[in-house]
């Protein structure tokens, strides 16, 4: 077992003209949200990437004190090299447990660090499960690849023209890795149910190609999706909104040149590039969420550090908006900080709209004080402002006038009864249940029917997990209520 050093920091409170902007480790590379201490609150993990000159490298955790204000309480020094992390059920306690990507120097080994949660945040065992020496892995993923809800490992490997995956026990432990020959060098890995069987997917983008092993309960199956495409990134999500998924990429050949962004939408399962927009900026990694609030996703990106952009390139963060038409819009951009190089987005300050997280730092100039996170607020039409929308509210529950949302009982087990108010010549209103990492598991068609009734299964009518969900009333097209319950069995 390597020599693990576990780092508290004391809270940290930064002095900056953003009231959004959180000073953190050096070098932050990866970022991941979700509820680690299971409060109602979504908290950010951070993944660091240093040069062995800075002597750093790990992850460092921000918990949400309440309604997007955060606190800096740990860093914790493992291995360096942190460009991929991701927070998940691993070890099926009901507590989030980190995984993250690494590279050990002393070995030369790529290997993946599991971070189990134990408690709240109390990430008191570190596991490290390692690939074969001569693999160097490029970026993985997790899956629940026996379509259970532990998450398995699936990664790609550009030098060695492999995919692989490590399977899960159920327990949190991993078996040896599979392998999974290429002929050409993988450039990326995305995850999803490309097929509509409520399986997920592994999707693999390189040599002109996008290749998927359909996941079935036999095994897996080869198919070409599409060829003659050199995409550089790529995501999977349902851009149309007509129940079934498609693939969103953005390609770029020259650093520092325009990119393209395309979308290959899914025909019943026939994929085909259907829109192309042409991105001035050099468009690096891309991140899908819904923005505006209307339910279709949109597209957040930010530039490379390593190309010749100008400042005004790399001081931003762009969206292109979903126009709900197949097209999207020019870039709209927000000022987030010195080298802006990747987003992500999440409800930070539990009014029900995604708020955005840029990481940033001066790839040429790195002292700590570059090193920081930013955070912009959603204002609930798409507009991204510095301060949180619900501060002073209490209880994190954000009501519009009219409006009453609630549940009992609460905690619950196997179901809830959810009670709500509705102003006069409102109808029919939707109720959205989102599991801890604001990921939407449950839409309930309320139909006027009051009260109505969770049973605590996903759309699929599968059981959830134990934990802290948050569900909302939707009307008019708005998030009009928000509240919390927890599951317990």
């Amino acid at each position: 077992m390597k020599k693990i050093i576990l780092l508290f920091i004391l809270f940290i409170l930064i002095e900056s003209s953003f009231a959004s902007e959180y000073v953190v480790p050096k070098k932050p590379n990866s970022v991941d949200v979700a509820d680690i201490d299971l409060d109602g609150d979504q908290d950010i993990v951070i993944g660091h990437d240093p040069t062995g000159a800075q002597g750093w490298g790990g992850i460092s955790i921000l918990l949400n004190s309440s309604q997007g204000e955060f606190e800096l309480i740990d860093s914790l020094y493992i291995l360096c090299y942190q460009p991929s992390i991701e927070i998940s059920l691993i070890d099926n306690n009901d507590f989030p447990d980190i995984m993250a990507m690494c590279y050990d120097d002393a070995t030369s080994t790529t290997c993946f660090q599991v971070i189990y949660n134990y408690c709240n945040e109390e990430f008191n065992n570190i596991n490290i499960f390692s690939c074969e020496q001569a693999i160097s892995i490029t970026q993985y993923n997790s899956i629940y690849l026996e379509n259970i809800f532990i998450s398995e490992i699936v990664f790609i490997s550009n030098n060695n023209f492999v995919w692989g995956y490590l399977l899960n026990d159920g327990l949190g432990q991993f078996s040896s890795p599979v392998y999974y020959d290429l002929d050409y060098p993988p450039v990326d890995l995305a995850i999803g149910d490309l097929n509509g069987d409520e399986r997920d997917d592994i999707l693999v983008a390189g040599g002109g190609n996008l290749d998927v092993w359909f996941n079935y309960d036999i095994g897996l199956e080869y198919s070409n999706l599409v060829d003659s495409t050199f995409t550089s990134h790529i995501l999977i999500s349902d851009v149309d909104l007509d129940g079934d998924n498609d693939i969103v990429a953005s390609i770029y050949m020259v650093p520092g040149a325009p990119a393209k962004f395309v979308v290959f939408t899914n025909d019943g399962g026939i994929f085909s590039q259907s829109y192309l927009q042409w991105i001035d900026e050099s468009m690096a990694r891309i991140y899908i969420a819904d923005l505006n609030n209307d339910d279709y996703p949109d597209v957040i990106y930010n530039c490379s550090l390593y190309s010749p952009n100008p400042n005004n390139e790399i001081f931003n963060t762009y969206i292109l908006f979903n126009n709900q038409n197949g097209t999207f819009s020019e870039p709209v951009n927000y000022y987030t900080g010195i080298c802006s190089h990747k987003s992500h987005a999440a409800d930070l300050d539990g009014n029900g709209w995604n708020d955005i997280i840029t990481l940033n730092y001066d790839v040429y100039n790195p002292p700590p004080d570059t090193c920081r996170i930013h955070i912009l607020f959603n204002d609930g039409a798409g507009n991204y402002v510095e301060e949180s929308q619900t501060l002073g509210i209490g209880n994190n529950v954000l009501n519009a006038d009219g409006y009453q949302l609630m549940n009992f009982p609460n905690p619950f087990n196997p179901s809830t009864t959810i009670n709500y108010d509705l102003p006069n010549n409102i109808a029919n209103p939707i109720i959205d249940i989102f599991n801890i990492k604001g990921e939407k598991i449950r839409t309930l068609n309320c139909q006027n029917q009051i009260p109505i009734i969770w049973d605590g299964t996903n759309q699929e009518g599968k059981d959830v997990s134990s934990g802290i969900y948050l569900y909302k009333l939707k009307a008019e097209n708005k998030i009009q209520a928000v509240n919390k319950c927890l599951l317990l069995k």
